[in-house]
């Protein structure tokens, strides 16, 4: 069963800051102002989130052309995220969270999750699943970044 949430443009959704893939620690400020992101919560290393990451890291170029960001969060250490990270070859961040403050912010529970949120880290979109192969493709996750960037009065469309 998968839950999706359609929303119109909410105040920025709070801030975290977590250890990545990379060793560096990566902020979800860090992207307000420059680009929508795409925010894939795993809360498994199971075969279904591994497919959705090789997904997402497929369309990667994609995102980066729109501009927009992929950001992945794990419920592991940051040995974990760089392990999986290099495993899968990803070309965007792994973050790291062991505590489960991201899903207690957000979710409520660990659950995979897709939220796409625009330049201003807004949430326009949640998809809550009870498996990971049930969140919606890269290509239907860009379309609701390009919706949210449009709908936005500063960034979207100047014209119809």
């Amino acid at each position: 069963m998968s839950v999706t949430v359609s929303l119109a443009a909410q105040l920025a959704l709070p801030d975290f800051w977590l250890p990545s893939s990379s060793g560096e620690t990566v902020r979800l400020s860090d992207y307000r102002h420059r680009v929508p992101v795409a925010l894939i919560l795993l809360p498994d290393e199971d075969a279904a989130g591994r497919e959705i990451l090789r997904a997402f890291a497929a369309h990667y170029e994609e995102y980066r052309a729109w501009p927009a960001e992929v950001l992945a969060v794990i419920a592991g250490t940051q040995a974990q995220a760089s392990h999986l990270a290099e495993e899968l070859g990803l070309p965007f961040p792994v973050l790291a969270d062991a505590e489960g403050d991201v899903w207690r912010k957000h979710i409520g529970e660990r659950r995979p999750a897709l939220l796409i949120l625009d330049r201003y880290n807004a949430l326009h979109h949640i998809q809550v699943a009870a498996v990971a192969a049930d969140l919606m493709s890269p290509t239907e996750a860009l379309e609701w970044i390009r919706h949210a960037e449009m709908a936005c009065p500063e960034c979207g469309v100047p014209e119809w």
